[in-house]
This record gives structure tokens, sequence and C-alpha cells, in this order.
């Protein structure tokens, strides 16, 4: 499985690991799920990078279409559906395992996970699998569902109880792909947990709100999101 990975520039710093999104040797490791892209996207993770934060992105789709990158278009979204029903969680489950190994072997330890869409589903699937200190998930969709291959057979939020570290949540008000009654239940079922979590709710924002390659980009809230997210990897 390939993983793309961006390194920060400038001073190391020597401060406590965040979390999952990819790092450099000896800097905090982040990993990074983006459900469209096996890259990061363009803009953030490499301003990330000028944080002192390395982000590794693996390629889940290494088995069906390897280094695809998927259009920011209505051909995009469709394909990009097909290939995520072909993504089971077993198999999310093993690239996780194996990303977050060897980030450990190779790099830093991890800082957090930071994930978008889909990817906000596998991050909030890896903090109920693996010890990690920090999740952040965008607009992570199907999660109380059974909708998609790698929420099933049970829906993923079933397993909140076993969430370890902190999560934050970042989701537009319009997005219909995070309906308000799927955020309340996930809030519902991390509340029961006792897990450390905040939701930061966008009025009149969409879907892909921190993409600047999308229609649905929106400059205000991503700009305060990506604020709150440094603040919030800074606390680990």
């Amino acid at each position: 499985m390939d993983a793309c990975n961006h390194a920060p520039a400038g001073p190391r710093h020597d401060r406590p690991p965040v979390l999952p999104e990819r790092k450099h040797l000896h800097r905090r490791a982040r990993l990074h799920f983006d459900g469209r892209l096996p890259r990061p996207p363009r803009r953030h993770p490499r301003a990330r990078t000028a944080h002192g934060y390395a982000a590794i992105a693996p390629d889940f789709y290494h088995r069906t279409c390897p280094g695809i990158e998927l259009a920011a278009d209505a051909h995009g979204r469709e394909r990009g559906f097909e290939l995520l029903q072909q993504l089971t969680r077993t198999q999310a489950l093993d690239d996780l395992a194996a990303t977050i190994e060897w980030v450990a072997v190779n790099r830093a330890p991890l800082a957090g996970v930071v994930g978008l869409s889909l990817g906000g589903h596998l991050a909030y699937l890896a903090a109920t699998q693996f010890e990690l200190p920090a999740v952040a998930i965008f607009y992570g969709g199907w999660i109380p569902t059974t909708d998609i291959t790698i929420s099933q057979p049970e829906p993923t939020i079933a397993a909140t109880a076993q969430i370890g570290g902190r999560v934050q949540m970042f989701v537009g008000c319009n997005d219909p792909i995070v309906p308000a009654e799927h955020r309340r239940q996930i809030t519902d079922a991390l509340t029961d947990a006792g897990t450390d979590h905040q939701l930061i709710e966008y009025p009149g924002v969409g879907h892909g709100f921190l993409c600047d390659r999308r229609a649905s980009f929106h400059p205000e809230a991503a700009n305060d999101a990506w604020n709150r997210l440094l603040r919030f990897l800074e606390q680990s």
C-alpha cells in the first residue's frame, strides 16, 4: 500500500506526540484520511507542515485503483462512491494498522488522525480500534448507519465506547451526508461513553467546506476549523 507523505520544513518541534496523519522523523505525525484522494487536499496538509506536522495519507483504494485521484465534480463523486463501496471494514482496518505501525517504526509518535468525509468515518473507526490521543473528523458520513461497506455489519457508532482519545468534529449544518439526526446520534453516543469530545457546527455551510478544490469550499468556515484544528492538536 502506498501513502503520500508531506514532511514539515523548518526547525524541529520538540513536543509531545500528536495524531495520525503522516509526519517526518523526530517530528509529530498525523495521519490524513480523505475518501476522495489518495493524497491530502492541496492546501491544508502542506500548510500543516508549516506548523511542524508531517502529514501521511494512505491510499485506501490501492486494491482496486492504486494512486487514483478523483476530480471534484459529479463524475469524480460517482466514481468515488463506487470505490468506497468496494472497501470493506476488514480491509480498512488492515490498512489503518499497517499505516500506524509504519509511522511508529519509521517516523515520530502519532499526534493524531484527521479525516475528511469518508476519511472522517475512517478516523472515527480508527479511534475505536487503536490507541490514538486525538481524532479530528471533518464531515464524516454514515457513522450511525450501515449504508456503506466499512460501516457493516454493525454501524461504526456501535463501537464508540472503545474510543480512548479526544474527538473533535466539524460539520456544516446544511450537509446532507451528516444530517442533524446523525449529528445528534453521534454526540449522544460520545456523551454516553464519557468521551472527551466537541462538535463544531457551521450554519449555512454544506459538505466539503474545507477543500478549496470544491464548489462547496467555504473560506470563513475553513479558516475557523483550521485554527481550531491546530489548537486541538497542540493539546496532545
